[in-house]
């Protein structure tokens, strides 16, 4: 069981927050900045570092309407 206010879905999560607060949620990352955040984590192997960096940008692209340039 668990919260009602909380779901597994980053979409449903997005769209509930907009029915409460309006469109406010924005981002101006890059590969740039993700690749440097996550190779500072050096005590995960390369391969994990790479499948982090290339889910996050995979997110950025679905959700490519949140981010400003």
């Amino acid at each position: 069981m668990k919260p009602k206010t909380f779901c597994d879905s980053f979409q449903e999560q997005m769209e509930i927050a907009e029915k409460l607060y309006g469109e406010n949620l924005h981002f101006s990352f890059g590969y740039n900045e993700v690749n440097t955040i996550v190779e500072e984590a050096g005590i995960y192997p390369e391969e994990i570092r790479r499948r982090v960096i290339d889910v996050v940008m995979e997110m950025r692209r679905r959700y490519s309407f949140l981010f400003t340039e």
